[in-house]
């Protein structure tokens, strides 16, 4: 009989959420390739144990067993989870994840929580991964891995034993290229172009000959996977090759793996086996961890420039992830989603969205009137403002106020006690849903909307704030202590906690606020920014010493004054910040030191020239190439290998345009292929569709005007799906 699944829920929850699950599955250093397809079996398989999936999917046990935990254990050093502990104290990072139940045969079944699956079918994070183990690979690699030992002893000895069919057509013909480096771009590549790709990417064959023992039984040739040193290197013995062994770099010799010709099958004229599969996987697999290490070292040569210059611009093609990658400086500067600001511009956007200005407000008469608000911009900074000087913060009001909303609106009302406790009244949602009521009706008649007009009491969710921090509801005090007693109650009946502030030490850290700007070229920065000109330049942000200086008398700061900082009525958080106690001084404005900006904005847009000097200078700028970035396509699944192919031939017909100025900036970035996701059909029909909705009227419209602009589209077509003239002759 079946056990129950485990850890129960009483046992063990590692409490995580759904939105911190979405955060996880869409961070590669968490969830890398080989977690989305271990869980992307599970949840085709819905249950299962590892060795189901090894015989349904293919690849081995050991790869969903290691998957899944390591999986669980980065999300414990990252989250600080619970754990679940068996009897005798060793941890099960895989409960993390999932839950198991132990079969009768001794496996133990798995399935994904719940949260962690809305988590993937929210994002999309399994879309598009490939469950069946590509057999073809393996069958592929057995051949180049033949191919290679047999044109190294034929290179050495004139002679081969076995396995002569692989170079004898190009010996016959006179074509047969002895040595070369593939991964320049020599003809020797052409002799393994039948089984050199893998996943969209090529392993290249170099061979040299070494002149100081007079063979080529040296480190100088080797077969790597392109733009990397992982490489597999021949172990020689008695003028044969006997071992196959994988390197980090061919000049090393402690090898990462290495086994020998019978091991992996070679020439045995049968498929694949166990050992040459894993062989090829840890082959793969360091290769992956050789680029993952090149793009994290791209974020965090990112991360370090921002952290210095406070201001940066990430530019390029359109698609090249410029986006993703800023999200991504942010995770890396620590910040958490309520520390990460994000806005798009676009030209209607304005000073009134960005920073302040006077938006429309009901009157509690019906009328309509005009009320100052702070900008998107400006509210981040306040948030950032607050962490630079508080250490923590005891605030549940917005999640209480929807709890109470959620009431209301299923009850209609609250009785609430008085702080004396002779009497209560009765709250209701006023018209708005944005704040309480106390209304008066005829003869005690509660009839949904049949109140005396002019005889209601109003408390707005901004005023029974305020209470909540101590400060005084509106500034006449009116209605205070019905807003007191409300919050009393919403404390002993909705779990409404104390609002404490604990002011930061001198030793602690200040947190980091990261502000995105997205498309930052499209909207008119000069009238969006206004006086912010000035606050943006990093040497003018205000620090956590630069305030206590200020408050002792030791340094003056200098701040801003707002386009509508005359209607500032009470001190604002600046204002509090530096003890300006004069209303009519009110008003201030500066950017704390945390606060650190990232614009994006494509190259090609007409609106970059817009962009004058003084805004240019005071922000670091950085292209981001559409080579850079490819790895996004490994979440296609089995198009990702031609997505990568196509992308790059049509990449580099595009670099061969001279009519276009810097025609880099008109690569196609990895993104648009992405949407190869929403289309439905086989391989050719949904690259069709990619041409025909996405790609063919922005290549149109980027040769718009120029000369030649029909023969290149006809090229820039051909390359795309691969009809241009590719014969290759070997000399």
């Amino acid at each position: 009989m079946e056990e129950n699944w485990y850890p129960a829920k009483d046992e063990y929850e590692p409490g995580i959420t759904k939105e911190q699950w979405k955060e996880f599955v869409t961070d590669r250093n968490i969830f890398t390739q080989d977690s989305l397809t271990a869980f992307a079996c599970i949840q085709k398989a819905a249950l299962a144990t590892c060795t189901d999936m090894a015989e349904e999917f293919g690849r081995t046990k050991n790869f969903y067993n290691n998957a899944i935990w390591r999986t669980g254990e980065k999300v414990h050093e990252l989250a600080d989870c619970p754990l679940s502990l068996r009897s005798d104290e060793t941890e099960r990072f895989w409960s993390i994840c999932c839950l198991g139940r132990k079969l009768q045969n001794g496996r133990i079944e798995f399935k994904i929580r719940p949260e962690l699956k809305k988590s993937f079918d929210e994002t999309g994070a399994l879309k598009g991964i490939e469950v069946m183990e590509n057999e073809e690979n393996y069958s592929k690699f057995k051949k180049l891995l033949e191919y290679f030992v047999v044109h190294l002893e034929y290179a050495d000895n004139e002679k081969v034993d076995v396995g002569y069919e692989y170079i004898e057509k190009f010996i016959e013909n006179g074509t047969f290229k002895k040595t070369g480096q593939g991964y320049k771009g020599d003809k020797i590549q052409n002799q393994i172009k039948n089984f050199d790709t893998y996943f969209g990417t090529q392993i290249c064959i170099n061979v040299q000959f070494h002149p100081s023992s007079g063979n080529y039984e040296s480190r100088r040739c080797y077969l790597n996977w392109k733009e990397t040193d992982v490489n597999i290197v021949a172990d020689w013995e008695n003028k044969k090759i006997s071992n196959l062994c994988i390197s980090n770099w061919h000049g090393k010799d402690d090898f990462e793996k290495q086994l020998s010709i019978i091991d992996l099958g070679l020439f045995d004229l049968k498929k694949p086996n166990e050992k040459l599969k894993n062989f090829f996987d840890d082959f793969y697999k360091l290769y992956r961890e050789t680029t993952e290490m090149k793009n994290n070292f791209l974020a965090d040569q990112l991360t370090d420039l921002l952290q210095h210059t406070h201001n940066l611009i990430l530019h390029g093609a359109p698609g090249t992830g410029k986006t993703f990658l800023a999200k991504e400086i942010a995770k890396r500067m620590g910040c958490t989603q309520d520390e990460i600001g994000f806005v798009q511009f676009h030209p209607s956007y304005d000073y009134t969205d960005f920073v302040e200005g006077l938006r429309p407000k009901s009157q509690n008469n019906g009328e309509i009137g005009f009320e100052r608000k702070d900008g998107v911009f400006k509210e981040f900074c306040k948030r950032a403002l607050l962490a630079m000087n508080v250490s923590s913060v005891s605030d549940n009001f917005e999640q209480v106020w929807e709890k109470v909303v959620d009431y209301l609106n299923e009850k209609d009302f609250m009785d609430i006690p008085l702080l004396t406790g002779k009497s209560t009244f009765r709250v209701e949602l006023n018209e708005n849903g944005d704040g309480l009521a106390t209304r008066t009706y005829e003869n005690g008649d509660y009839k949904k909307g049949e109140w005396i007009q002019g005889k209601s009491k109003f408390y707005n969710k901004e005023q029974l704030y305020n209470i909540y921090k101590g400060l005084p509801g509106i500034p006449s005090r009116g209605h205070d202590n019905y807003r007191k007693a409300v919050i009393e109650y919403w404390k002993k009946n909705f779990g409404l906690v104390d609002y404490s502030v604990k002011e930061k030490s001198e030793s602690e850290s200040v947190k980091p606020f990261v502000f995105i700007i997205d498309e930052i070229n499209r909207g008119e920065l000069s009238k969006i920014f206004g006086e912010l000109f000035y606050a943006v330049e990093s040497g003018y942000r205000v620090s956590y010493d630069d305030l206590k200086k200020h408050q002792s008398g030791e340094k003056t700061i200098s701040t801003i004054r707002t386009q509508y900082a005359n209607l500032e009525t009470e001190g604002n958080s600046f204002d509090k910040a530096l003890r300006v106690s004069n209303p009519s001084d009110f008003g201030h404005f500066f950017i704390p030191e945390n606060v650190y900006m990232i614009g994006t904005m494509n190259d090609i847009d007409r609106s970059v020239d817009t962009m004058d000097f003084a805004f240019r200078r005071r922000f670091a700028f950085r292209e981001i190439k559409a080579s850079e970035n490819f790895e996004m396509l490994s979440t296609l699944g089995e198009i990702a290998e031609e997505a990568e192919t196509r992308l790059k031939k049509l990449n580099d017909e595009i670099s061969k345009i001279t009519e276009l100025s810097l025609p880099s900036l008109y690569h196609i970035g990895g993104a648009y292929f992405l949407k190869l996701n929403d289309f439905e059909g086989d391989s050719n029909e949904r690259f069709q569709k990619l041409w025909d909705y996405h790609l063919e009227g922005l290549l149109k419209e980027y040769l718009r005007g120029t000369e030649n602009a029909e023969e290149n589209f006809e090229k820039l077509e051909k390359a795309y799906f691969g009809l241009e003239n590719s014969e290759i002759t070997d000399v």
